[in-house]
């Protein structure tokens, strides 16, 4: 039997509020980029969906979850490195939009703040205390189990 949802561990709604967010960005930028005639998928728009699934403790969508996350901690990683051999100055967008440029530390910082997000919220998902609510792990065996 899952937990009431009134004690849903606090790190694991963080965790699923920031997928949630991320979705509705990701949305957004869609939509922007639909109304500038370009067609653009994000998959990040799967985070509508993995927040709820999450604090459903619905197993798929925490590996849903768990993929996504590996893409958000490897694609800075790699952008991090790009933008610390190509010089000075990047170029900054919203929403998928140009929106001028900003300093090589400032992008630097930025993809570097990205990247802790995910691994915390990858930690988060992978404690087995967590597990456990996902029914991936079975929980420790009680004192009058171990009598039985």
């Amino acid at each position: 039997m899952n937990p009431p949802s009134a004690v849903w561990p606090k790190q694991l709604f963080t965790v699923s509020v920031l997928f949630v967010l991320y979705g509705f960005w990701a949305l957004t930028g869609m939509i922007v980029q639909w109304m500038r005639g370009d067609i653009f998928l994000d998959f990040g728009v799967l985070g509508l969906f993995i927040g709820p699934g999450l604090l459903a403790y619905r197993s798929s969508w925490r590996t849903w979850a768990l993929a996504l996350l590996w893409l958000s901690m490897l694609l800075p990683l790699i952008l991090m490195f790009d933008v610390a051999r190509n010089g000075e100055s990047q170029e900054f967008h919203a929403f998928w939009v140009p929106a001028g440029h900003v300093p090589q530390s400032t992008a630097i910082a930025l993809l570097a703040g990205q990247f802790a997000v995910a691994a915390w919220s990858y930690r988060v998902l992978v404690r087995p205390n967590i597990r456990v609510l996902f029914r991936l792990l079975c929980p420790p065996a009680s004192e009058s189990d171990a009598s039985d």
